[in-house]
């Protein structure tokens, strides 16, 4: 029988990116994709999730998007042909039409409503904003 020495980790922790078309990424963007409003009597909760994504994330210009994926030389064509993950493309798409690219990742070792957003999958594209978040790992 092997007896584990050291730390043992449950936590989870889940990549995400949003593309905004015109201005900065705000609480209210996030909300209006969620589609919800401030008579709803989850506001409260689907506020401090928005504010948890924003607080959890980055804007990224093409080059330092680029510079995450250090094997690409700053390419983005070899890194959609050589890493299988479709947001990679996704990204660039972004990129050419000028929108605000920002990546971040939230962790379910924090707990709370970190915890429950790190466990579900967010997608969500309409003319002005683009939400990735995959499900926790």
């Amino acid at each position: 029988m092997k007896i584990r020495q050291g730390f043992v980790s449950n936590s989870s922790s889940s990549s995400f990116i949003i593309f905004v078309k015109n201005g900065e990424l705000e609480i209210e963007k996030i909300l209006k994709s969620f589609k919800i409003s401030k008579k709803n009597k989850f506001y409260s909760l689907f506020y401090a999730a928005a504010l948890t994504m924003i607080n959890n994330c980055e804007e990224q210009t093409e080059n330092s998007y680029l510079r995450e994926y250090a094997f690409t030389n700053g390419d983005f064509n070899f890194l959609i042909k050589n890493d299988n993950w479709v947001g990679h493309k996704q990204v660039k798409e972004a990129f050419d039409k000028n929108w605000k690219v920002y990546t971040g990742e939230i962790s379910s070792h924090i707990g709370g409503l970190e915890n429950a957003l790190c466990h579900i999958e967010i997608i969500y594209d309409d003319k002005n904003i683009f939400i990735n978040k995959d499900s926790g790992y």
